[in-house]
């Protein structure tokens, strides 16, 4: 087990930009890897971010391994036998100077005392965007939540008769239409799952026909529908709180 480890700049400057949790998973992540040799089992943008300071953490621990063993072995510039000067030449060739002493010795060793933090290794100049995020729903800390396909996947599921990405879509603007009661990032999934099973009772926007239903009888379910859903969108532009219970977390 190490006692410290590198922390270059460049870390800090890639992961300050992420949210406050995940920040917490990579920085959690390097420490256990760097220390301890514990591979972390993390997924996501924590998971990309890892990835691609990992070869790093690998070099330095094997500098580390090197100078425990004494550094690099000192090269013997010595051992070569000299060229004795050939005595048809008009001019003699200058001898090597034999009191020049070459230090080759390179420590490698990682100062276990003290953890850099500047140095000249290249910054990471880009940032991976979430893997399949599908929205973004602004939080009450001027960050985002981002939606994943997974997410989706799992409400479509739980709740078959809600067209998910479109209430998604009236969530992101009430959100815009409501920001003194937008949600923390604990809060966010209840506020969606609350949205959703209340769509999900009312019978969402993809109620299947009863069997035996008329035309005539289609037409006015339809209209209804219609009504329905343009009222929604009418209190979402106008700012409306849609349910009380879905006030800030």
């Amino acid at each position: 087990m190490k006692c410290s480890f590198v922390f270059y700049s460049s870390f800090y400057e890639a992961i300050k930009e992420l949210p406050p949790d995940i920040q917490l998973e990579v920085y959690n992540s390097i420490s256990e890897y760097a220390l301890f040799g514990n591979e972390p089992n993390t997924s996501g943008t924590a998971k990309a971010i890892f990835f691609l300071i990992k070869p790093q953490i690998d070099a330095n621990n094997q500098k580390y391994e090197n100078g425990k063993k004494g550094g690099r072995p000192t090269q013997n510039n010595q051992s070569k036998t000299k060229q004795k000067p050939k005595h048809n030449q008009t001019i003699t060739k200058a001898k090597p100077n034999d009191n020049v002493n070459v230090n080759v010795n390179v420590n490698d060793n990682v100062n276990d005392n003290v953890i850099k933090t500047i140095c000249t290794e290249p910054k990471i100049v880009s940032m991976p965007e979430p893997i399949n995020s599908i929205i973004f729903l602004p939080l009450n800390d001027k960050s985002e939540y981002p939606i994943m396909q997974n997410q989706v996947d799992e409400w479509t599921s739980l709740y078959p008769a809600v067209d998910i990405i479109q209430e998604l879509r009236n969530m992101k603007g009430w959100c815009s239409g409501n920001p003194t009661k937008l949600k923390t990032r604990r809060g966010i999934l209840k506020f969606i799952n609350g949205w959703l099973a209340k769509e999900q009772n009312k019978g969402g926007g993809n109620r299947a026909a009863p069997s035996g239903e008329s035309e005539a009888t289609r037409r006015l379910r339809l209209i209804d529908l219609q009504i329905e859903q343009e009222a929604k969108d009418a209190a979402v532009r106008d700012g409306e709180n849609i349910d009380s219970s879905f006030g800030a977390v």
